[in-house]
């Protein structure tokens, strides 16, 4: 049974919180993979508002999560960052445990992970990994996906075929987001969200 997983760390123990805080700007993970050399990367859409482009890498300076940065693309008020995270991170477990990035979010002081579960035992892997590092965290929920209407959308089929033609969901990646997006000519955004609605749906079908 595939399961909805929620976990919340406190703010100031990962990159995302940091950079929320300091910035109070929209901060979107697009995608979490795994390069050739086995680092961890994140595709991150920055807001930009007011801010330059060179204020929001001046912000990442000092965060001893992050090994790297790059800017990726500037785009209609938008910064596409590549954050190279550090062994032991927050994401590099949730790789490690099998677990599935879904979204995050700030709750007051907290970070709020929500992931997908394959298995009850993904979860427990996890919990394992991040008490392993010392990384302080709560269960917030975990509950079985309910099952929807297992009906996909045209789009959601065309970009799940991309994808998988691509290599995306091959270790290491074979294609990423920004490639699916400049193929179909649509936003990163869009392919992200897409894809885990699209995930989501087939292992409901598939396996609840």
């Amino acid at each position: 049974m595939v399961y909805e997983l929620e976990i919340s760390i406190p703010g100031d123990k990962h990159w995302w919180g940091i950079i929320t805080s300091k910035l109070a700007l929209p901060i979107n993970i697009l995608d979490i993979s795994v390069d050739r050399n086995g680092s961890i990367q994140n595709l991150v859409e920055i807001e930009l508002g007011e801010l330059s482009p060179i204020k929001v890498l001046n912000s990442l300076i000092g965060i001893e999560e992050l090994e790297s940065f790059n800017v990726s693309d500037v785009v209609g008020g938008r910064v596409i960052l590549i954050l190279g995270e550090t062994s032991g991170s927050v994401s590099s477990n949730i790789m490690l445990s099998g677990c599935f990035f879904r979204s995050i979010r700030k709750n007051g002081p907290k970070v709020i992970w929500n992931l997908i579960a394959p298995q009850k035992s993904n979860a427990q892997e996890l919990a394992n990994l991040l008490e392993a590092v010392g990384i302080p965290f709560n269960l917030v929920r975990l509950v079985p996906l309910t099952n929807g209407n297992g009906v996909m959308t045209a789009r959601q089929e065309q970009i799940l075929k991309v994808a998988l033609d691509g290599g995306y969901f091959d270790r290491p990646k074979g294609i990423g987001v920004r490639e699916i997006a400049k193929e179909l000519s649509i936003s990163t955004a869009t392919v992200s969200e897409t894809l885990r609605r699209a995930i989501r749906q087939v292992l409901e079908q598939d396996l609840v």
